[in-house]
């Protein structure tokens, strides 16, 4: 009986043979049945596993750092510096945005100056007013 059940099944993809008695078994629901063996059939990968990583992220760059230098000549709006955290601190007509980015308020020329506040030192950057050496159209 168990051999003419046999030919009824088709050979499934990714299924073991397994021998029992000089003939091939197929389906494990048979085995189950006749409660002979308890053999459960195990599916093979069928491609080669790539492996896994723990890299491959990064961030995109935030440009932080100096737009303009001591010296040079800004107008209102201008950027100065783009940082993280409060390193430089606004001085005289200069602002700061929400980020910590310090800003032109007036025309003129950077400056930096070192103060001592309580126990640390502070730097402040600022602007020393200058009138326009331009016209604008």
């Amino acid at each position: 009986m168990l051999k003419r059940a046999l030919n009824q099944f088709v050979l499934k993809k990714n299924y073991n043979i397994f021998k029992i008695n000089t003939f091939q078994i197929y389906n494990h629901n048979i085995l189950k049945q006749k409660n002979d063996i308890n053999i459960t059939p195990k599916q093979y990968a069928t491609k080669l596993s790539g492996g896994s990583t723990k890299n491959g992220r990064d961030s995109n760059p935030k440009f932080l750092g100096w737009k303009k230098t001591v010296g040079q000549h800004v107008m209102p709006g201008h950027i100065i510096l783009r940082q993280r955290g409060s390193k430089f601190h606004p001085g005289e007509n200069v602002g700061m945005g929400r980020d910590h980015t310090l800003f032109a308020l007036k025309d003129g020329k950077i400056e930096i100056k070192a103060v001592r506040h309580k126990w640390k030192l502070r730097k402040f950057v600022s602007i020393k007013h200058t009138p326009r050496l331009y016209q604008i159209q």
